[in-house]
């Protein structure tokens, strides 16, 4: 019964794959975009799930998919060190603020003690 499913995607891919060439669809890299297509999901599922690419779509997309990832985790590492470093910089006024306070509060008692 698997051997049929598998015939049939493959066929279905197949046919897929021919209607693209008609009309000329290329799969265009995710780089940049936040949104998904319905078919790329499908694509990327069966490229997780190690399944052989239908057409030339899919072939595109599997070899594109590596260096999306890639991308994706450089643009999430650049926001982390971007937070990192601006959380730092709250940080240090809020240090700077809290010395200063405790500055002028050690001054205030001091002239109020003489």
């Amino acid at each position: 019964m698997n051997w049929i499913k598998n015939a049939a995607g493959r066929a279905a891919g197949a046919l897929q794959g021919a209607r693209d060439a008609m009309r000329g669809v290329t799969y265009e890299p995710l780089e940049g975009r936040s949104e998904v297509t319905g078919r790329e999901r499908a694509v990327y599922e069966r490229w997780q799930g190690f399944k052989e690419p239908r057409n030339a779509y899919e072939r595109t997309a599997y070899e594109s998919f590596p260096r999306e990832i890639d991308a994706e985790m450089d643009r999430a590492d650049q926001a982390a060190r971007e937070n990192e470093a601006a959380r730092a910089a709250e940080d240090a006024e809020q240090d700077a603020r809290d010395w200063e306070a405790a500055r002028a509060s050690w001054e205030n008692e001091q002239e109020a003690g003489s």
